[in-house]
C-alpha cells in the first residue's frame, strides 16, 4: 500500500502540463533518537509558475496535490504477509512501532480452529506452512492493540 501512495505521489507530481512541483521530505524523531515518523510534503508551483507554464490552468491541481499530501506513521505497528498463495512458506514482514507486547501471528482453519502459532520477531519472519494441508486459512498477526488478518490460501 505504501508503494501505492509513493507511485501515485510521483505520478501527480509528473503531471500533463510538465509543470514541476516541489517535494519535501520531513522526519521526526523521538528522544532516543528513533524516526518516528516521515512526511513526504508535495507543494503545487506558485500562482505565477502555474500562470506562466499554462494557458488553460486546472483549478483542481492545487486541491489534488493537498489530497494526496502523506505522513506514514512509524510509530504503529503493522505487517505484510506474502506470497499468497503459498506452498512451504509465507513471509511476515512485522513492524512493531511503539507496541511493547509480545507480537504472534496466530493460524486457523475457515471452521475457526486453531491450527499453529508462532512468535513474531521485529523485521521479516519466516513461516513454514507444510504442516497444514491445501485448504484456505485465516492468519492473524496480534501485537497489543494491533490485529491484521489475511485469508491465505495453501497450495500444493
Amino acid at each position: 500500500m505504501k508503494s501505492l501512495i509513493i507511485i501515485f505521489i510521483v505520478f501527480v507530481a509528473v503531471n500533463a502540463n510538465a509543470q514541476v512541483l516541489i517535494t519535501k521530505i520531513k522526519f521526526s524523531y523521538d528522544a532516543a533518537g528513533n524516526r518516528t515518523k516521515r512526511e513526504i510534503i508535495i507543494e503545487p508551483p506558485s500562482s505565477s509558475e502555474r500562470h506562466a507554464n499554462s494557458n488553460n490552468s486546472n483549478p483542481t491541481e492545487a486541491r489534488l496535490v493537498k489530497e494526496t499530501e502523506t505522513a506514514l506513521d512509524l510509530t504503529k505497528a503493522s505487517a505484510d504477509l506474502y506470497p499468497n498463495p503459498a506452498k512451504e512458506f509465507v513471509i511476515v514482514n512485522f513492524t512493531r512501532g511503539e507496541e511493547k507486547a509480545e507480537a504472534k501471528l496466530m493460524m486457523f482453519d475457515m471452521q475457526g480452529k486453531a491450527v499453529g502459532e508462532q512468535k513474531l520477531e521485529n523485521g521479516i519472519n519466516t513461516i513454514t506452512i507444510n504442516q497444514l494441508k491445501p485448504a484456505n486459512y485465516l492468519f492473524r498477526v496480534v501485537c497489543g492493540n494491533y490485529n491484521e488478518d489475511w485469508q491465505v490460501v495453501k497450495q500444493n
